[in-house]
């Protein structure tokens, strides 16, 4: 069951938009900030969350682009303040600003979901990455 499934993610990845793997990360990320702010309440194991958490956001920091001006040095500002927050938590191992951390991912990810993009092919019919331009 488990390679069936692994299968059909692997699928969903090579044929979704660049725009909605954003979008999916931004949701992995907030979902383990939330998760890890829970088990730091109940005094739970909250390590794997921070872990999956920074994993997310530092691969959104590695999609930047900065040959498009300056709102990919906006984004990673904010992806830094993001890091930053998951470090001091893991080093205090008690909460030190989770939540704002996940209401900065929260308002990207809105911000991010109205941009107006122009999509190449996706990569399963290309073959080829696709490249995402915003419109403003």
């Amino acid at each position: 069951m488990s390679s069936s499934i692994d299968a059909y993610r692997s699928i969903d990845v090579t044929t979704s938009s660049p725009h909605a793997l954003v979008l999916r990360a931004f949701d992995a990320a907030i979902s383990a900030l939330e998760e890890a702010e829970a088990a730091l309440g109940g005094g739970a194991d909250h390590e794997a969350a921070l872990h999956k958490a920074q994993t997310v956001v530092f691969g959104l920091m590695s999609a930047l682009n900065f040959d498009t001006g300056d709102l990919a040095q906006r984004f990673l500002q904010h992806y830094l303040f993001v890091i930053d927050r998951i470090h001091r938590t893991a080093l205090e191992r008690a909460d030190q600003g989770l939540r704002e951390a996940r209401q900065v991912l929260a308002e990207l990810r809105s911000g991010w979901s109205q941009m107006k993009v122009e999509e190449s092919a996706p990569r399963a019919a290309s073959g080829l990455r696709p490249g995402i331009r915003v419109r403003g």
